[in-house]
């Protein structure tokens, strides 16, 4: 048993890849802690940060690591159905580089994120829709990037892992 994890789990030894990950993953968290929100009815101002103050680091710290390791284990999977080099270590840090990336929406838009139907909703900006786009169109451009550049797999595929990727990451955000 033990041999086949390290077989799934095979990567080449890098501690800056390892180094440059952890400082996304602890980016992205902090970044969730203090912009992420869940709504729920009947909490005060139906925002349930506000509802557990401090306490609401736990589920961002579940957020991100989930997001990455989910998503991670994903797109090391997907570049293995290629034949590309298995290297897990390089999958972890394509996926925590676009969960920060992704948490940056937050940032940009703070009073409703990266949801584009509650961002007309709560009157955001014109301006909204279109940086939204455009900032999802570059995540994945970067994450395709890495995946051709790490793992040698065309473009086009790529660019196909890449936007799972990232659709699994708005999708566990939301």
């Amino acid at each position: 048993m033990t041999a086949l994890w390290r077989n799934v789990l095979e990567h080449e030894k890098n501690n800056k890849l390892l180094v440059a990950s952890a400082c996304f993953l602890i980016l992205a968290i902090a970044i969730y802690f203090s912009f992420f929100d869940i709504l729920i009815p009947g909490l005060p101002d139906g925002s349930y940060r506000l509802a557990i103050g401090d306490l609401f680091l736990v589920p961002a710290i579940i957020l991100a690591v989930g997001q990455s390791f989910i998503l991670g284990f994903a797109l090391h999977a997907s570049t293995a159905l290629f034949n590309a080099k298995k290297d897990f270590l390089k999958a972890m840090f394509i996926s925590s580089l676009l969960t920060f990336l992704f948490s940056l929406t937050y940032v940009i838009f703070p009073f409703f994120g990266p949801f584009y139907y509650i961002v007309f909703a709560v009157g955001g900006p014109w301006y909204a829709l279109p940086v939204e786009i455009l900032w999802s169109a570059v995540t994945v451009s970067i994450g395709a990037l890495l995946i051709r550049n790490f793992y040698g797999l065309n473009l086009k595929i790529s660019y196909a892992i890449s936007l799972l990727v990232v659709a699994g990451i708005v999708v566990a955000a939301s």
